[in-house]
């Protein structure tokens, strides 16, 4: 039994095509994950930072191998609709509203 519970609390990944034959993995973050991101992109005043897109996605987004597909948070850039759409799957499959202002509200 305990292994069958280690393994249904394991944080699973799916396929997220992003057109013209490019895939990425998009991961659930762990519960030490989430309390990670919580903690680097929520400001003293409870609100999220400016940088929390950045640190969602870095943890996130997967390349077809399973390693990360930028080196740090800060080398998240690129075409702001195609991040738009992996930022949209990423909060789907983390249970992250993307009307969120603040995490916990």
């Amino acid at each position: 039994m305990k292994e069958s519970l280690k393994a249904l609390l394991a944080p699973k990944s799916s396929v997220f095509e992003l057109g013209q034959g490019v895939s990425v993995q998009i991961r659930e973050l762990s519960l030490r994950e989430r309390i990670a991101w919580r903690s680097e992109s929520i400001g003293p005043d409870g609100k999220l930072g400016d940088d929390w897109v950045q640190n969602l996605l870095f943890r996130a987004v997967r390349d077809d191998d399973g390693n990360p597909v930028w080196e740090r948070p800060e080398d998240v850039d690129g075409s702001e609709s195609v991040l738009g759409k992996l930022l949209e799957a990423v909060q789907g499959v983390n249970g992250l509203g993307a009307d969120k202002a603040q995490e916990g509200n």
